[in-house]
């Protein structure tokens, strides 16, 4: 049953990819009606972006240096029903998440969607892997009644990081040799959050889903879907990847790593499972990558063109 009274949200890492997309999605997407507030967590020496405007209620928090009763007390004077915690890009990921889940926990916060990373217990995933099995364990471990846990594929909206190679070169290169994997958009992960707290969290208690895009893809697969004319895949080895993504300008190491690690399981076999967890939360495929391609092409091509 599809709860009645509207709900005040708290979304941790607001300024990351995840974390913005689930405000947007809050804020004016289809459960906008059920949702009474929403709070993003910020860090304190970083602008608001303009489209927190769409009614955000803005905290800038620095999440490594605030206790867990000053958290607790957020949420707790807010009445916060569902906390969302997107874990940080930084190495205290898996501290900064145990705090926030005691916070809400000593809140009385009922409700809690941790955010996680598609195949992390796989047995070959690296340290960053680990951590975000490890902010599972703890979310599984807490004493939050309803705790649900969202694992997300590698996003498409990585593809922006290769902007600048594509238009020097025509050419799309990633360390994933031939193999195929599922890119999802960062928005259908962030629907199907919000898709779980319209529902009411408890629906999905202890559930720990999976949302990748809506197919496997080789890398010259994913580039023939793009439209754009001339553009091919190049396979290339992790070196080379590092030091291209090393110049790309605030990226944190720890981001880095993250998708180092991902490419380690894509090159694997590991990331090329997809997952019916989205239609099975939403109802509806996820956006097929073409979709995608359609909007973000013209970031790939030079001006001239």
């Amino acid at each position: 049953m599809v709860p009645t009274r509207k709900l005040t949200v708290l979304v941790t890492t607001a300024e990351s990819r995840t974390g913005d997309a689930v405000v947007q999605e809050l804020l004016s997407g289809e459960y906008k009606n059920r949702i009474a507030k929403v709070i993003a967590l910020f860090p304190p020496d970083l602008e608001n972006p303009e489209h927190m405007n769409l009614g955000a209620e803005i905290q800038n928090i620095d999440v490594l240096e605030t206790s867990v009763d000053e958290l607790s007390t957020l949420m707790k004077s807010n009445g916060v029903d569902v906390a969302v915690l997107v874990p940080p890009a930084t190495d205290a990921k898996v501290l900064v998440a145990e705090n926030l889940l005691r916070a809400a926990q000593e809140a009385g916060t009922l409700n809690a969607i941790t955010v996680s990373s598609q195949a992390c217990d796989d047995p070959n995933g690296g340290r960053r892997m680990q951590q975000f099995l490890a902010i599972e364990k703890a979310s599984k471990a807490s004493s939050v009644p309803n705790v649900c846990i969202a694992r997300a594929g590698h996003y498409i909206q990585n593809l922006f990081l290769y902007t600048e190679q594509v238009k020097d070169s025509k050419t799309l290169g990633l360390p994933i040799d031939h193999k195929k994997f599922a890119p999802v958009d960062v928005r259908d992960v962030a629907y199907a959050i919000t898709t779980i707290i319209g529902h009411g969290v408890e629906q999905h208690r202890a559930r720990c889903y999976e949302f990748t895009g809506p197919e496997a893809l080789t890398g010259d697969e994913l580039v023939a879907k793009s439209g754009i004319p001339d553009i091919r895949f190049k396979p290339i080895s992790v070196q080379d990847w590092r030091e291209y993504i090393e110049l790309v300008e605030d990226l944190d190491p720890s981001e880095i790593e993250v998708l180092e690690e991902q490419f380690h399981l894509v090159r694997l076999g590991r990331l090329q499972y997809v997952s019916p967890d989205f239609t099975r939360v939403v109802g509806k495929p996820p956006r097929p990558v073409e979709a995608w391609w359609s909007e973000a092409r013209d970031e790939f091509i030079p001006e001239e063109e």
